[in-house]
């Protein structure tokens, strides 16, 4: 208050409490810092634009690390205008008009030039900022995506092209999720199944495609390796599988399945291509049909070669005893007729022998003693010109073999290191030693079912050319006079089906050398192979034959032996006439050939046994083998004869079964 003369006499004063006024401008400072701070770190370009006149001007405030730019180059100072791409003007101010009308701009990629003059893309979203009512202006905020886009870019261009590979194959292709859902197929895949692409995408494709097996059984998913396949295993093929049409028909397929895998190994997914195997198999078993009739071609030039030589052999020695049967001419002549039949015999039992292999019966043998034995039988095929020297191996030496079967490779082999050798002096080793699985010999590998005996035999001859040594297992092959080609084919045939090796070894001026690896064993051991007893040949004068067969050259020539042995014989020529001779007969033994006109052989035993009881029967047959015997009543009583058969042969077996006289 102040006085007449101005001066001041009174103070009047008002206090005010600030102090929360001044808390709120310490807030509201800190929170400008913390915003700052946040706006400071991050990589997002923030901005506000206002609108001046015609809203051209655009004004940046924080901050532009995306574009290069300083906050006070661009604050007030540049528009978008300046900074934007020229072909991105008119899309920016049909965003700032839907702006001003109050609408959001929504999210918009726009080409912004850097300081330097490098083009990046801002994904940039913007938001009107409203006073009084109006727009006065935009906050935006923008990231450079420039890096996004171009992965972006790179990863459809090598999707396109993944896509062009496997549109370009013929090879079906799939891939599932970690459910066994479709999530692509190419068309090669949706040809062979008939199903476009659009009918499979998401559906579980094994339910679609491979949901039985091909005897009709259901193939749960739960089993299936296609869609289960995972780490560690990663990778499941199967040669042959079974894959199912649209239409419900089935195609076979061979199939490669792959799982897809993230970053920890986990499985994602699953890779499948196949391949339509229908083809393939019609083309195999065309191959197999034309290999089928080339062998048969070949078996029926060899069989009506050698026995065409075995006719011969026979044709003029009957001719002789026709022209002139003097008791000198006839003894010789028979006997090179005998020699001609024994020849055709070894020929129908090598042909039948290849191509009806007998399945091994496998014991464990010693070595040892199956050497021995096999020394006892082969020097008497060895001319003394030619020394055996066995190597025994040592006595615990073992092999899980059919001692018969190895026994018969061994003696064929043998017989064809005499022949090579021919008249000369020449040696033959025979030798055996363990082996392991695996082992490598400059003449072959071994495979890993192991450990192995092996058996060598070799010797001095004049070898194998080599032009030869790669035919010699092929059936048929042969450079030996009168061979039929198939010893080193039943050899090879032999030691396959005991699981082992067969190689060989040769050197022309050198000698052979044979090597059989035969599976070893560790088990009490047996003896070597059987050695048959020499059986008596005689018959039993008096006994009744009932003589069923249908070649009458056969039916006679038997007859009259069997007569001259003081037996009594009545044929007959079919399974009909023996049912109706068999009781005026009353014989004492049957002896039957197998293929006859009416029923085959084995037919008319059983009617027999039926109606008259057991009888001692000789079952006979040039095709058929022994094992159907087995089945049939009768046991011991019961046997079996290969034609052709020797007289004396036929005379031990009739002794056989009707017992003593």
């Amino acid at each position: 208050m102040a006085g007449d003369d101005g001066r001041p006499i009174r103070l009047f004063a008002t206090i005010h409490d600030v102090t929360e006024r001044r808390h709120l401008e310490q807030q509201l400072a800190e929170t400008e810092r913390r915003y700052q701070r946040t706006i400071d770190a991050t990589n997002d370009l923030i901005f506000t634009a206002v609108i001046v006149l015609t809203a051209e001007l655009a004004n940046v405030i924080v901050p532009s690390r995306p574009i290069g730019w300083a906050p006070e180059d661009l604050i007030g100072k540049k528009t978008f205008a300046d900074l934007l791409e020229p072909e991105d003007l008119p899309m920016a101010w049909k965003r700032v008009e839907a702006g001003l009308a109050g609408a959001g701009t929504g999210q918009v990629l726009y080409r912004v030039r850097t300081r330097r003059g490098r083009t990046v893309a801002l994904e940039t979203r913007m938001s009107p900022e409203f006073r009084d009512g109006k727009v006065a202006g935009f906050v935006g905020v923008a990231r450079d995506v420039t890096e996004r886009l171009q992965a972006e870019e790179v990863r459809e261009s090598l999707s396109r092209e993944l896509q062009t590979v496997l549109e370009s194959t013929y090879e079906g292709i799939f891939a599932t999720d970690d459910q066994g859902r479709c999530t692509m197929i190419n068309r090669a895949a949706c040809a062979m199944l008939g199903w476009e692409p659009g009918d499979l995408w998401g559906k579980d494709i094994h339910s679609i495609i491979h949901h039985h097996h091909a005897d009709g059984t259901f193939y749960s998913s739960r089993d299936c390796p296609l869609v289960n396949v995972a780490p560690p295993q990663r990778q499941v093929r199967l040669p042959e599988d079974l894959f199912w049409r649209r239409d419900r028909t089935s195609f076979p397929v061979e199939v490669l399945a792959s799982a897809i895998v993230d970053a920890s190994g986990k499985r994602k997914g699953t890779v499948v291509s196949f391949t339509d195997l229908t083809e393939k198999k019609l083309m195999r078993a065309e191959l197999e049909r034309a290999g089928r009739l080339a062998a048969l071609g070949r078996i029926a030039a060899t069989m009506s070669h050698e026995f065409n030589n075995v006719l011969m052999g026979i044709q003029p020695f009957a001719e002789l005893l026709v022209r002139n049967p003097s008791p000198e001419r006839t003894a010789s002549a028979a006997q090179s007729i005998m020699r001609s039949v024994q020849r055709g015999r070894r020929v129908t039992e090598e042909v039948l022998r290849y191509t009806r292999p007998a399945e091994p019966i496998r014991t464990p043998i010693g070595v040892a003693g199956f050497l021995d034995e096999c020394e006892s039988q082969l020097r008497g095929l060895l001319p003394p010109v030619i020394a055996l020297v066995v190597d025994r191996p040592p006595a615990a030496l073992t092999m899980n073999a059919d001692a018969n079967q190895i026994a018969q490779v061994v003696t064929n082999l043998v017989i064809n290191a005499r022949d090579a050798i021919g008249p000369n002096e020449g040696r033959i080793v025979l030798g055996a030693e363990a082996c392991s699985a695996g082992q490598r010999f400059p003449f072959g590998v071994l495979s890993d079912r192991g450990p192995f005996v092996h058996i060598s035999i070799a010797d001095d001859g004049p070898g194998i050319p080599r032009a030869s040594l790669e035919q010699v297992f092929e059936p048929f092959f042969t450079t030996k006079k009168g061979g039929t080609g198939l010893g080193l084919a039943v050899a090879h045939q032999i030691v396959t089906l005991h699981e082992g090796h067969i190689f060989i070894e040769s050197t022309e001026r050198k000698g052979t050398t044979v090597h059989l690896f035969i599976p070893s064993a560790e088990a009490t051991v047996t003896a070597g192979p059987e050695t048959p007893e020499t059986p008596a040949l005689r018959g039993r004068p008096g006994a009744a034959v009932l003589l069923v067969e249908d070649e009458e050259a056969i039916a006679s020539g038997l007859q009259t032996l069997l007569e001259s042995e003081g037996m009594r014989a009545v044929v007959a020529g079919t399974a009909g006439e023996a049912l109706e001779r068999i009781d005026a007969a009353r014989p004492d033994a049957l002896v039957i050939d197998v293929g006859l006109p009416d029923f085959d052989g084995f037919q008319l035993y059983e009617r027999i046994v039926a109606t008259h009881g057991l009888i001692p029967t000789i079952f006979t047959s040039g095709h058929t083998d022994s094992a159907r015997l087995a089945s049939l009543p009768g046991g011991e009583a019961v046997r079996f004869l290969m034609k052709p058969y020797s007289i004396d042969a036929l005379l031990a077996e009739l002794e056989q079964i009707l017992g003593p006289r």
